[in-house]
């Protein structure tokens, strides 16, 4: 039996040379794909949750008006604000809210709040000033706390568009009203709420139910979807990288696009870790680690820096080959000692600057560092955030002299560029 030999062209590598071209186009093509459709599911699990609270909010509001009747109010009335000058005096207030009227209202309405799940539920008498809502009197609150509630006793509230806009469109609209889920109610931070008009036989708003339930989950939502769509774009961004280095590396076999390759890899690892369900402290540390250990450096160390703070950085997250670096940094550091001192705290306008020295102990300049903190060569880079010094990245040898070579510092800007993102979202 003969062996048949193909062609040059028709060799495995001609083969794989032609078919590379059209295989990187389609992965860049599914790719991109997958990023959209990711994108789109989290918007889309987003917003169906805001949708869920909607409507709960605007059904609880529409339900809660139910609670108290016009024949309560127009008993009540004569005991709020609502009633100006001929408001009861603070005494006779004071003994109708111990009365079976007050009280059994004020039962339904904290039983109703816990039913449902709401923080609060309480009622208003709209105050009027030439047919515009400029005030409520307070009436009824499900808050337990007697110096926190809203109740009889309490001063008049304020309401305008910027304010309470929901308020005045529920009391000029006469329809039920639920702030935008996507922020705080407007003057009341760390709630959403719904409010509903109650009217009497004449179709007059004569008060406001309003529901709160605490806008936390959806803040936090809205920040870690947002949080994890950037990661996303930079994880399949590195994919895509890494899949040009392939290529190129595949038709030009060159060896620094290989060691690029393997950075990109490494940062890819990076970002996933970030994204992790560990603690924030746990998916740092456990990336500084990766770093560290992918750079050949015996300590990586995050120092945070804080200006209120007697203009210090504090080491915050880290990893030693030896030892834990946060023990071995026990201090905080003034930012006017070696070399903290040459990192400029507003970013400048030119890519940041990399301090970096190979043997400390032949350095005139950077002698002091090797006999204070006993580190022999080190690479530095700033990280900012907002425009304004965050942090310091430091990779450190102790052991020995190492020379630092322009790889490494490339790796450094782009693992400094994915930890900017990890601290903007811890503050």
């Amino acid at each position: 039996m003969s062996l048949i030999h193909l062609p040059k062209k028709y060799t495995l590598r001609g083969v794989l040379t032609f078919i590379a071209p059209p295989v990187f186009v389609v992965s860049l093509v599914v790719a991109v794909i997958l990023l959209i459709y990711a994108s789109l599911i989290w918007k889309d699990n987003t917003e169906m949750l805001e949708e869920s609270e909607y409507t709960r909010l605007y059904a609880a509001a529409g339900e809660a008006r139910h609670l108290i009747s016009e024949e309560e109010l127009n008993e009540i009335k004569p005991y709020s604000a609502a009633a100006g000058n001929a408001r009861k005096s603070v005494s006779e207030i004071k003994e109708f809210m111990l009365g079976d009227l007050y009280l059994n209202l004020q039962a339904r309405v904290a039983a109703f709040a816990e039913e449902r799940g709401f923080d609060f539920v309480y009622f208003y008498i709209p105050m009027t000033d030439r047919l515009k809502i400029r005030s409520c009197a307070t009436i009824v609150d499900s808050d337990p706390d007697p110096l926190e509630q809203y109740n009889l006793l309490h001063e008049p509230i304020p309401i305008s568009v910027e304010i309470e806009p929901n308020v005045v469109e529920t009391y000029e609209n006469k329809i039920i009203s639920v702030n935008d889920l996507s922020v705080s109610s407007p003057g009341y931070e760390g709630y959403c709420s719904g409010f509903a008009p109650i009217l009497n036989a004449a179709g007059e708003v004569i008060a406001i139910v309003g529901v709160d339930v605490s806008s936390e989950n959806l803040i936090t939502i809205h920040g870690t979807t947002t949080f994890l769509t950037v990661l996303l774009f930079v994880i399949i961004g590195l994919s895509m990288i890494s899949g040009s280095l392939t290529y190129a590396v595949f038709i030009a076999g060159n060896a620094s696009l290989t060691k690029k390759l393997a950075q990109s890899k490494i940062i890819a690892e990076i970002a996933k870790t970030l994204i992790s369900t560990r603690s924030a402290t746990e998916r740092i540390n456990s990336a500084v680690e990766t770093a560290g250990r992918h750079i050949f450096a015996d300590r990586a160390t995050v120092f945070i820096y804080t200006p209120e703070d007697d203009n210090t950085f504090t080491p915050a997250y880290g990893w030693d080959k030896f030892k834990d670096p946060i023990a071995k940094y026990s201090t905080n550091f003034r930012a006017d000692s070696v070399p903290f001192n040459r990192l400029p705290v507003r970013e400048p306008d030119t890519a940041a600057e990399i301090l970096s020295c190979n043997d400390t102990r032949g350095s005139e300049e950077f002698k002091p560092v090797y006999e204070m903190y006993g580190i022999s060569s080190f690479l530095w880079l700033p990280v900012y955030l907002n425009g304004s010094l965050k942090a310091v990245l430091s990779f450190s040898d102790t052991s020995r002299a190492q020379h630092w070579t322009a790889a490494d510092s490339d790796f450094a800007l782009m693992f400094a560029d994915i930890l900017t993102h990890a601290l903007a979202a811890e503050c």
